[in-house]
């Protein structure tokens, strides 16, 4: 059962998104945990829930392929530089791309593909649609996950960073929410630990994988887990200690108390149920980006417009497709 404390954190994490006169959530059982639940009937093509995701993170493959906010994914820019993008990707820059598309009415280009790319304060390279979203992923994450001030190679996050990006994207994820955990911390005095393994389903991270899908034994997961952990803490333990040194918890507040609070985050046994927890829960989605909407409605084109366009796209999208085959292959291998 969550506490009250768990009840305010659920509220800030969920409940707040939900539309209550559409779904609601309630607990199934012991086994299941909690689910969502229709409110109302709905129509075929009605939109049952809009949500937000607790963390979030653009696959590194797909970083080549598409510009998004760091912030809330939302592709930057516009047209034109989405596809002067992939052309400088995809080495196709060859056919020369006009300073405007020709436009087709049908398509709704919404106004954040238009807006001015904000950098990173840090100068990471990460980049933004806004200075709110800026600021908003800087002050809930970002600061401490920042390497952009970092010189060397060798710094604890850099370190941290490339381990991940080459055995397990999923580390990144987990070094987020345990800083999420903590700014929410500073920022309520609610520390939200224990009370997130009661909201989502979770395993040990051992237990979530099979072994035969991933190619892994469980000794070798369980020693990849082990690594990952102590690059966490070496990475983000002093910062997070820092951080909150400074901007401490409303009070009451205990400096000692907090330093063992935190530690809690930093067990093998809280690592593995959080990495656990976030690969059960994890969803891969695929957003459909404006240039895709765009290359859908050629057809509305005048022929001669059609032809440009197609001259400037087809050999991008042939590139990716033979650039998709060549990672495939490498996973095979």
């Amino acid at each position: 059962m969550i506490t009250s404390e768990g009840e305010v954190i659920h509220k800030q994490l969920i409940e707040n998104h939900l539309p209550k006169e559409d779904v609601t959530w309630k607990k199934i059982d012991d086994v299941k945990g909690r689910g969502l639940f229709a409110a109302r009937s709905f129509k075929k093509g009605d939109v049952v829930l809009s949500d937000r995701p607790v963390i979030f993170l653009q696959h590194t493959d797909n970083r080549q392929y598409a510009k998004t906010c760091c912030g809330c994914c939302r592709f930057l820019g516009t047209l034109e530089h989405q596809v002067l993008h992939l052309q400088r990707t995809t080495g196709t820059s060859s056919v020369k791309t006009p300073l405007q598309l020709p436009s087709i009415s049908s398509i709704d280009v919404s106004p954040s593909t238009m807006m001015d790319v904000v950098d990173c304060p840090g100068f990471c390279g990460e980049k933004y649609c806004s200075r709110e979203c800026m600021m908003k992923h800087y002050k809930n994450q970002h600061e401490i996950l920042c390497v952009g001030p970092i010189t060397s190679d060798l710094h604890p996050l850099v370190v941290f960073k490339q381990f991940a990006l080459e055995n397990n994207e999923l580390f990144l994820l987990a070094a987020q929410l345990i800083v999420r955990i903590i700014t929410i911390y500073r920022d309520s005095g609610i520390f939200l630990g224990d009370e997130l393994m009661k909201m989502y389903h979770n395993k040990t991270w051992q237990e979530a994988m099979s072994p035969s899908s991933v190619g892994y034994k469980p000794e070798e997961i369980h020693e990849m887990m082990m690594e990952s952990l102590a690059l966490t803490t070496k990475a983000i333990l002093d910062p997070i200690i820092s951080l909150l040194s400074v901007s401490p918890p409303p009070p009451p507040f205990n400096a000692e108390k907090m330093l063992t609070t935190i530690s809690t985050l930093f067990t093998e046994k809280y690592y593995s149920h959080l990495l656990g927890m976030i690969e059960l829960n994890n969803n891969s989605i695929d957003i459909e980006s404006p240039l895709q909407k765009y290359y859908k409605k050629l057809d509305e084109l005048s022929p001669s417009d059609k032809s440009l366009v197609e001259k400037i796209l087809n050999p991008i999208l042939d590139k990716i497709e033979e650039m998709s085959y060549e990672d495939d292959d490498d996973d095979d291998d």
